[in-house]
Order: C-alpha cells, then structure tokens, then sequence
C-alpha cells in the first residue's frame, strides 16, 4: 500500500537528515543558540488531519519513529520538535493514493 511507502520514506529522510546535519561554519565565531535537527531526540507527533487514516497513520508514525531510536513523547512541551502535517488518502477504482505533508518545528515553532 502506498501509505506505507509514504511513511517509509517520511521516516528515512527525518533519521537521515538528524544524522547528517551539517556542522556550524567555521567562520561563525558565536555559539549556536538555536536547536539543530541533529539534536533532536524527542519527537511529539501531532496533528495530522481529522480522517480516520491520519489517525492511523500518527500511530504507525510513532511506531517507526521509535524504531529508529527517537523518543515518542505524548505532550509538546516534553519534545525536542513536534512533527505534524496533512495526510490525503484517494481511493480511485483499486487504487489507493496517499500524500503526506509534514513539517518538524522546535519547542519556539522554528522550522528544523
């Protein structure tokens, strides 16, 4: 099903891009206040939509998440970033489409 090649490849680019963040400039003599996507352990999945599929797709979300080592957390204010978004399901003949739009914010609402 396309759902979960649609999750499959949400999880993939969030631990890849968590282990992969870029180092800070070298020409930026200041120390980085600001939260980097590789210090995120601690993930709230928030809202993904009022349909019974976005439902289950924040609980298939919060199983995989915790499969590839983050921390599932049940409120805002206990996460590193809160991941949330949109999930669109069509269903057309035997076809089933899903698109999925997250974004991944810290505690402040800055996009990560």
């Amino acid at each position: 099903m396309r759902l979960c090649a649609t999750l499959a490849l949400t999880l993939c680019f969030l631990a890849g891009a968590a282990t992969a963040a870029a180092a800070p400039d070298a020409g930026d003599q200041r120390a980085r206040k600001l939260p980097e996507l590789r210090d995120v352990r601690r993930i709230h999945v928030g809202d993904m939509g009022e349909a019974d599929e976005a439902d289950r797709f924040r609980l298939l979300l919060e199983e995989e998440l915790t499969r590839q080592g983050f921390t599932v957390v049940a409120r805002p204010e206990e996460a590193d970033a809160v991941l949330s978004g949109a999930l669109s399901v069509r269903v057309l003949d035997d076809n089933t489409q899903a698109r999925v739009f997250v974004k991944l914010e810290d505690a402040a609402g800055r996009r990560l």
